[in-house]
Parts: structure tokens; sequence; C-alpha cells
């Protein structure tokens, strides 16, 4: 027959209970119930880390798919500012080009109008006052002058004056290609240490070269 006399029992963890006699050698059931309470904390724990892996990995990968769209989309308008840029710089190219070729045609009209045979005295004065009466109208480089004020926001008192005085063709399309050399390598972010822009005023006296002095000075100092 089993002793049901109760008795204390003490377990290796000093667990004090009181069990039957024919039961003192059973497994304290404080250290069992302790044991199953950490073995649920521990599967529990088992599947926190799980879900919080799982969530790192898929926050990583939409973090690699959004950070690979704003590189991508970083891309395309660095590449469309490149395109326009360039186009930018194209057009500026071509307006130039007409610009000088416009000078140079100025350059070569004046020649040729030079070397023309002289009319009589009562022909030559009045083609004379044609002329001056027409000076601004015909004055092409007086229209690139304006050309450029009006759509690239060009401003030069000195290139004013200039423009305003009659004649001076050939002067006035030299400073307008140094102007546009000037501007152009402005614009491209050149090295102009190493240019000389200087000029010399000839002619015979009363042909204007000391009225002419002061507007060149400013040009060249503005320059």
């Amino acid at each position: 027959m089993e002793c049901q006399v109760l008795v204390q029992f003490v377990c290796e963890q000093k667990h004090r209970t009181q069990r039957p006699c024919s039961k003192s050698q059973g497994a304290c059931t404080i250290c069992a119930e302790e044991d199953r309470q950490r073995e649920r904390i521990r599967k529990r724990n088992v599947q926190l880390d799980a879900e919080r892996d799982a969530k790192r990995a898929v926050y990583a990968l939409q973090l690699a798919e959004h950070q690979a769209e704003i590189d991508h989309q970083r891309r395309i308008l660095q590449d469309h500012r490149e395109a326009e840029d360039s186009a930018r710089l194209l057009e500026q190219k071509k307006q130039d080009l007409a610009n000088l070729k416009v000078t140079a045609d100025n350059i070569k009209k004046q020649r040729q109008t030079c070397t023309k045979p002289q009319a009589s005295p009562s022909s030559k004065s009045s083609s004379k006052k044609v002329a001056v009466e027409n000076e601004e109208d015909w004055s092409s480089t007086k229209t690139q002058w304006e050309h450029l004020k009006r759509y690239e926001g060009a401003e030069n008192e000195a290139f004013d004056d200039l423009m305003s005085m009659i004649g001076l063709e050939d002067v006035k399309d030299n400073f307008l290609a140094i102007k546009l050399e000037v501007d152009t390598a402005v614009r491209q972010g050149l090295d102009m240490s190493s240019k000389r822009f200087g000029v010399s005023l000839l002619g015979n006296p009363g042909t204007g070269k000391q009225l002419l002095l002061l507007p060149v000075i400013t040009i060249e100092l503005n320059c």
C-alpha cells in the first residue's frame, strides 16, 4: 500500500512542498512549471525574432527598390539638364556664328564701298545726304547691338554712344566682334588672361579720333 502521510520535500532549487510519502522521490512540480514557463518564453522570443527578421528583410528590400528608383529619376533629370544645356550652347554658337558672319559681310561691304569710283560733286553731295539720313537704317552693326540689348539683356552706355555715331562701321564691327568673343569665353569659362585687346585710332586731323576716344576706353574697361 502507498503511504499517504504528508512529508516536507525540498528540491535542488530549494522549493519546499508537501507530498505523500509514497511520492517523495518525484520531480518538483514548481521546477516543472518554471521549465514550462521558460520554454513558453523561449518559443515566444523565437517567434518575435523571426517576425522581426522578416520585417527587416521586407524593409531592406523596399528601401533598396526606392533608392534604385530615386537614382534612376536623378539620372533622368541629369540627362535632361545636360541635353538642355547642350541645346542652349549649340543655339548660342549658331547665333554667335551668324553675328560674326554678319559682321564679316559688313566689313566686306564697307571695303567694297571704299573702293568704288568717286561720283560727281553734285551726285556725291546728294548721295552723302541720303547716306547720312539713312545711316541708322542700314547700319547692321547697330541692328545687331539692338538685338543683343532687347533679347539677351546686353547693356553698355559706351556701345550706345559708339553706335549713335555716323559711319565708323569698321570700328563698330571690330568692337562688337571683340564683345562677342569675350561673352562667349565667359559663358564657357575660358581663361582670357592671355588675351590683349588694344586699339589704334588712326586718321587725318578732324576725323573725330578725339571724339571716339572716350567710348573706346570705356568699352575696353567694361570688357
